[in-house]
């Protein structure tokens, strides 16, 4: 198993809009903005309670979003 390795952000929060849906564009942004801050990783869906109260449709948006953003380095 490969080690991880570089500065990872506490768990981000996951953004929603008015009507208590995911706000993707917002999401897009965060992401963004922690990779061009020369983070190496994302730790989406972590301890900031929203876990819980979303579908899995909801956390499955929630990691393709972060998969198309982020940079396509991935582990082999």
């Amino acid at each position: 198993m490969p080690m991880l390795e570089g500065v990872f952000v506490p768990p981000h929060v996951t953004p929603f809009d008015e009507d208590e849906n995911i706000n993707g564009p917002v999401l897009r942004e965060l992401v963004h903005h922690f990779i061009n801050a020369g983070l190496n990783g994302l730790v989406s869906l972590g301890s900031n309670g929203e876990f819980p109260y979303l579908s899995f449709e909801e956390k499955l948006r929630v990691v393709e979003i972060v998969r198309e953003e982020a940079p396509h380095q991935r582990s082999r």
